[in-house]
């Protein structure tokens, strides 16, 4: 097929360039209710990503368009044409300054097993379902529902200036809700029902566990917990899991040329964005093509750029940047590439610094981000912890945060330990005094 497309787009002599991006995925599917199989499957999809690019004259000026368009495997060469034929018409819609494709790039071999153990998508399916089944052992919760995919990926890209790559990964995918109720007659509590949707790359029997697990104890404390909200407003808070990553991906995403490019960003290579004092822990955050236990790794970026390892802050100061290849060469800015896996190392914090004090511990949020322009953030609280000066831990849910990322970073803590969330691995929580806490 690829070949096919091909010819028919060399045949094109109008175009400046032109890019195929072939993607398949098998995947093997269950879907239990409670632990009885209610579903199963296979799916196998294959498509093309056809993009082309064609210089138009604006006013004496010329300017360069693109436009992509999707072709499927049963098309005849006839039905090709015809929507090769409606997407170089289309290139006007989207216009500016020309930029040049990536040409022929080292290539890279998988470094990694891609199948799960050797087991086909099938038997790794039925071994995940052994494994999410062995958490369920709770007298007052259960599983209600889960959901399993397993994926296998290859992508097998080609452009008009000869670069081509094939590539290939599997992964997994979990869905799984858990329901707790205890029988309290003093009590007027409903049932809690948590979901957690989560995707890893490996038969990780731990980490699977580890997070359902967590589930099932979050269901059961927000169960007893309060919305009576005792705490002091002005102290400390942890931020932890999906809160914490949305930080760190907002300064990595500050860094990327097309924030910058689009003034989204004011962030420079050589810029500080932590103030010199000894009061946080200094960021550090990397990209990788390839991180263990991720189902985001990628030895290409879309545009074909060939993924190296890079630092883009060190010590609170900004070292790189890291983007798509037009916005890079418009700014003239090194071309390092799409990435979607992060890595932040840790600090010295402990939890033990916080004996005799006050403060909160959020274990889940609603909806939180971080505005990409100015920082600021604000979230419903879901669940937390709230721990006072005597040792109490006071299961809450209710109130909200607010703060600003920017401002909170200048006096973070980082724990001395790390955790990975998919694809970003990063401190186990961090410390905060400057968000704000209301009821």
């Amino acid at each position: 097929m690829i070949e096919r497309i091909k010819t028919l787009l060399e045949q094109k002599k109008t175009l400046k360039g032109w890019k195929i991006d072939e993607k398949v995925i098998d995947s093997y599917q269950l879907f239990f209710i409670k632990q009885e199989l209610d579903m199963n499957r296979s799916v196998e999809t294959k498509e093309y990503l056809v993009t082309l690019y064609k210089e138009h004259k604006v006013k004496q000026e010329i300017m360069q368009g693109e436009y992509t368009t999707t072709l499927t495997p049963n098309m005849s060469d006839a039905e090709i044409n015809e929507k090769l034929d409606e997407a170089e018409e289309l290139t006007c819609l989207s216009l500016n300054r020309p930029y040049n494709l990536v040409s022929k790039q080292p290539e890279r071999g998988n470094d990694k097993e891609v199948s799960f153990a050797g087991h086909t998508l099938k038997e790794a399916a039925f071994l995940l379902a052994d494994i999410v089944f062995e958490t369920n052992t709770y007298a007052s919760g259960y599983l209600n529902s889960t959901e399993i995919f397993v994926n296998f990926e290859k992508r097998h890209f080609l452009n008009s200036l000869g670069h081509e790559f094939v590539y290939a990964k599997s992964y997994a995918q979990l869905d799984v809700v858990v329901t707790w109720l205890e029988e309290n007659k003093n009590a007027d509590n409903e049932e809690i029902e948590l979901h957690q949707f989560f995707e890893f790359d490996s038969l990780n029997q731990t980490y699977i566990k580890g997070v359902i697990n967590n589930l099932f104890e979050e269901a059961k404390n927000r169960f007893k917990a309060t919305n009576h909200i005792p705490m002091d407003k002005n102290c400390k808070v942890i931020l932890k899991n999906d809160a914490l990553k949305e930080i760190f991906t907002f300064f990595a995403n500050k860094v990327k040329v097309d924030n910058i490019f689009n003034r989204y960003s004011d962030y420079r290579i050589g810029d500080y964005i932590q103030k010199n004092n000894d009061l946080s822990d200094k960021l550090t955050i990397s990209l990788e093509p390839l991180l263990p236990g991720s189902s985001k790794n990628a030895l290409y970026d879309e545009d074909g750029i060939t993924l190296r390892s890079i630092r883009i802050i060190d010590k609170g100061k900004v070292c790189n940047v890291w983007g798509s290849a037009q916005k890079a060469q418009y700014m003239k800015l090194p071309n390092n590439g799409q990435f979607s896996n992060l890595v932040v190392e840790c600090g010295l914090a402990k939890m033990e610094e916080l004996v005799k004090e006050n403060y909160l511990e959020i274990v889940s949020l609603s909806d939180m981000s971080v505005d990409l322009l100015t920082g600021d953030f604000g979230s419903e609280i879901r669940f937390a912890y709230y721990h006072t000066k005597k040792g109490e831990i006071i299961p809450i849910t209710g109130g909200s945060i607010v703060g600003n990322a920017i401002e909170c970073i200048q006096n973070v803590r980082l724990s001395d330990e790390s955790q990975q969330l998919n694809n970003i691995k990063m401190p186990k929580f961090a410390i905060f005094d400057k968000i704000s806490i209301a009821k």
